[in-house]
C-alpha cells in the first residue's frame, strides 16, 4: 500500500512541476513589449507631444503601439514612411495612408448678409450663443478665428472675405480645428480631393440660401449631372465620394451659386 502511496505522490508532483513549466513557457511566448521596442517607435514618431492621438506624450503613444493598444495610424503627424515602419514592424504588413486636410465647409463671410452688430468677445462660440451668430445662414462661418487659436502649425487664417480658410500645404490633419468650430463647419478630407463643396447648408427647403450669394440652394444639379453617382445628399448637404469622383468638375460648372469648386 505504501508503495502505490508514493507512485501516485511522484505522480502527482510530475503533473504539477509538468504544469508550472508549461505555464511559464505559454507566458514566456506571449510577446512583451520591451523599452528598447518603444525607444524604437518614439523615435519614428514626430515627437511633438500635440495630444492629436489623445495621448500627452508621443511615447505614451509609442508603449501603447508595442503593446498593441495602437496604431501608427492614429499620429496624424507621423511619416508615410515611418508609420509603413512601424506597421511593418509591429502589424506585420504596412498599411497604405492617406494624407488628411482641415476644409472649411463655408465661403460667405461677406457675401452672407448680417442680421446684427455683433459686439464682444471675439471668439465664434460666444457670437455663436447671442441668436447663433450675427449671419443670416445659422450654419455660416462667424469668421472670429476660434480654429485659428486651435491650429498649433498656423495653417489657418481668416481670408479677406472673413472666412477662415485652411493651407492644405501647411495643414497635417490633427483635427483640432474640428473642435473648435461651434458651427461643426470644419471636415477632415483627403488630401487627394479636388472637389469640395464648401457650403454647409443643412435646410431641404429648394431655394432657400439664407441671402447668401454663394450658398446651396439645393437644386440638385450637380446630382444630376454626376457621372459617376459621386455625390449625394446626406442632411441636405451635398456630399461627394472622394473614391467615385474622377475629377471631371462638371459639378464645379454646373453650381449656380459656386459654391462647389476645385481645391
Amino acid at each position: 500500500m505504501d508503495f502505490w502511496i508514493v507512485i501516485l505522490v511522484s505522480l502527482a508532483l510530475g503533473l504539477v512541476i509538468f504544469l508550472t513549466i508549461f505555464l511559464i513557457s505559454l507566458i514566456a511566448k506571449k510577446r512583451k513589449p520591451n523599452s528598447e521596442a518603444i525607444e524604437v517607435v518614439n523615435k519614428w514618431l514626430p515627437g511633438v507631444n500635440c495630444g492629436a492621438c489623445g495621448r500627452e506624450y508621443c511615447s505614451k503613444l509609442a508603449e501603447d503601439i508595442v503593446n498593441g493598444k495602437a496604431k501608427a495610424e492614429d499620429c496624424p503627424l507621423v511619416s508615410f514612411e515611418n508609420k509603413s515602419k512601424i506597421d511593418g514592424s509591429f502589424l506585420g504588413d504596412a498599411i497604405a495612408n492617406v494624407k488628411q486636410i482641415a476644409f472649411v465647409k463655408c465661403k460667405g463671410g461677406k457675401n452672407c448678409k448680417t442680421k446684427y452688430d455683433y459686439v464682444g468677445n471675439n471668439s465664434c462660440l460666444s457670437q455663436d450663443n447671442l441668436h447663433s451668430g450675427c449671419k443670416t445662414c445659422p450654419y455660416a462661418c462667424l469668421g472670429c478665428g476660434d480654429c485659428v487659436k486651435a491650429c498649433p502649425f498656423s495653417a489657418i487664417k481668416i481670408n479677406e472675405n472673413g472666412v477662415a480658410f485652411v493651407d492644405p500645404e501647411i495643414c497635417v490633419g490633427c483635427g483640432n480645428c474640428v473642435l473648435s468650430c461651434p458651427n461643426k463647419l470644419i471636415s477632415l478630407i483627403p488630401y487627394s480631393q479636388r472637389a469640395v463643396i464648401a457650403c454647409n447648408n443643412k435646410t431641404k427647403k429648394h431655394g432657400e440660401s439664407y441671402s447668401c450669394s454663394v450658398g446651396c440652394i439645393h437644386c440638385n444639379h450637380c446630382v444630376e449631372i454626376c457621372p459617376t453617382g459621386a455625390i449625394s445628399i446626406k442632411d441636405g448637404v451635398p456630399v461627394i465620394d472622394e473614391t467615385k469622383c474622377i475629377n471631371c468638375y462638371k459639378c464645379v460648372r454646373v453650381c449656380p451659386n459656386h459654391c462647389i469648386s476645385r481645391l
